[in-house]
C-alpha cells in the first residue's frame, strides 16, 4: 500500500476482508451483549453444554461407551445386525428418505459438537 491506498487488487481485497472481519465481529459482539442483557443470562448456551431435557437424554447410559454406540451404528449400517438398543434410538430420531437415523445419546452429543465441520470467512 502506498499512502494508505491499496495498489493492487490483492491489497484491495485484503483491506476489504479485514474491514469485514472487524465490522462483522463488532456487530456479533453487540448482538450477543444485547441478547444477554435482555435475558439476564451470564453467557449464551454453548453447543457443548449437556442438556438433560434433550431428546437424547432419554437414552443416556444405554451404551457402555461412545465407541460401543458408534460400533453398533456402523454394524447396523453395514448390514451386520441391528442392536435392539439402537431400535429405541431410531424410534426417537429421524428418517431421511427411508434411511434410519439414530438419535445420539445426550452424553455423547457435546463431544461431537466440538468437532469442527467447516471453517469459513463470512463476508457481508
Amino acid at each position: 500500500m502506498k499512502d494508505g491506498m491499496p495498489q493492487s487488487q490483492s491489497e484491495l481485497e485484503n483491506v476489504r476482508n479485514e474491514h469485514a472481519k472487524r465490522t462483522t465481529g463488532d456487530a456479533v459482539k453487540s448482538a450477543i451483549s444485547e441478547a444477554l442483557s435482555r435475558s439476564g443470562a451470564k453467557r449464551l448456551p454453548d453447543a457443548t453444554d449437556y442438556n438433560p431435557e434433550a431428546a437424547g437424554a432419554s437414552v443416556d447410559g444405554m451404551f457402555k461407551s461412545r465407541g460401543e454406540f458408534f460400533q453398533k451404528v456402523w454394524e447396523a449400517g453395514s448390514g451386520r445386525g441391528l442392536d435392539p438398543r439402537l431400535i429405541e434410538t431410531r424410534n426417537l430420531g429421524e428418517n431421511f428418505r427411508g434411511v434410519a437415523c439414530y438419535l445420539v445419546p445426550e452424553e455423547i452429543r457435546p463431544d461431537l459438537m466440538q468437532i469442527p465441520c467447516l471453517t469459513t470467512v463470512i463476508s457481508p
